[in-house]
């Protein structure tokens, strides 16, 4: 049962990563959903924006540490993901995550939370950004992670080599795996939508595709704290589209293209981090740290320190969670509490 936007009494708070995850949601505005664990007076809260096909459990493991200081996490579904109701089909995709935004600031007025420190994983970097443009007053501090935005063809000529082939492998691998049909069913409208194609033979794409046989036309939620740090970033894609629309999916990738770093990055002068796995074929470092050099002269040299998570690729959240913790104490400047925990499969070291 769902929360009201409001919470009548203070409560001891979860006690665990997958109590966080399964906190009753509030109604954000326009059908939205979010966990919302208050800050302690004084303390700062740190909104958090989720991946593509995701949901508002995808940072939980990562941001559970910062709730013993006292930090406060707003945690929500973006549209069309988890329980929240997608964008009209009528919002362009230049349009998609400014709407997004919108509708971000207004759940913030509605929970009378003036400034958050901002937090976007792969896609929700292209939110992040966008709430960054829409209101820069409203953020203390931007951390991006794996971020997802711009032009596909920027992605690949930053890649290395070595990681671009093991996704290409991975791909293969899946061709052929338990999540080989769906994979076959979204190939088509992942290549039209990452093409410079005119956006109503996208839209077109998605509707053919996501008629329910093979995918849900409607999401499904379920939380992302279990998900196997030896999984692949293409097997956690394959599941999320269990639990994502996929013209949601398609409509969400081709508005990530759209999304510009310069605009924002340029303007502001907050304190900024960046951070990406050393195997992330999607937003590879050499692709970061041209990030990087978008950020305002006084934050460049800041931003230019970009934090590679090595053995890592594209789901740090699920293969280096712990080592995503000790990111967002070092973002906050916080004491690290951030637990120790036998070595995952992913090495998760972090290098500058």
């Amino acid at each position: 049962m769902e929360g009201s936007l409001r919470r009548a009494e203070p409560d001891p708070g979860p006690a665990s990563p997958r109590e966080l995850a399964a906190l009753p949601p509030l109604v954000w505005p326009e059908g939205g959903r979010v966990i919302h664990v208050p800050a302690l007076p004084g303390r700062p809260t740190v909104l958090l924006l989720h991946g593509w096909v995701m949901n508002r459990s995808a940072w939980a493991t990562a941001a559970f540490p910062l709730l013993a200081g006292g930090v406060g996490l707003l945690m929500p579904d973006l549209p069309g993901h988890g329980d929240a109701k997608p964008l009209p089909s009528s919002v362009k995709p230049r349009a998609f995550f400014p709407t997004i935004a919108r509708r971000l600031v207004a759940g913030l007025d509605a929970l009378g939370i003036e400034r958050v420190s901002l937090a976007g994983y792969s896609m929700g970097a292209a939110a992040a950004l966008c709430l960054l443009d829409e209101a820069p007053s409203r953020v203390d501090r931007l951390f991006l992670l794996c971020p997802l935005v711009g032009a596909s063809t920027s992605q690949i000529i930053h890649n290395r080599w070595a990681s671009f082939s093991r996704l290409v492998g991975n791909v293969r691998r899946a061709l052929s795996g338990p999540h080989g049909g769906a994979l076959w069913r979204v190939a088509p409208g992942l290549g039209v939508s990452s093409l410079p194609a005119p956006d109503r033979l996208v839209q077109h794409t998605a509707e053919v595709f996501a008629d329910g046989s093979w995918l849900p036309q409607e999401s499904r939620f379920d939380t992302y704290v279990d998900a196997s740090p030896e999984a692949t970033e293409l097997e956690v894609f394959l599941e999320g589209l269990r639990r994502t629309d996929l013209r949601t999916t398609l409509r969400s990738l081709r508005a990530s293209r759209t999304v510009s770093a310069a605009g924002p990055l340029g303007e502001w002068r907050g304190e900024i981090k960046l951070a990406t796995g050393s195997l992330d074929a999607l937003s590879p470092p050499g692709f970061v740290r041209r990030i990087a050099g978008a950020v305002h002269p006084t934050r460049r040299a800041e931003a230019a320190a970009v934090s590679i998570l090595e053995g890592v690729d594209h789901v740090a959240l699920s293969q280096a969670p712990h080592e995503v913790t000790r990111l967002l104490f070092e973002w906050l400047g916080e004491p690290s509490q951030a637990p120790s925990t036998s070595q995952p499969a992913a090495s998760g070291k972090v290098s500058p």
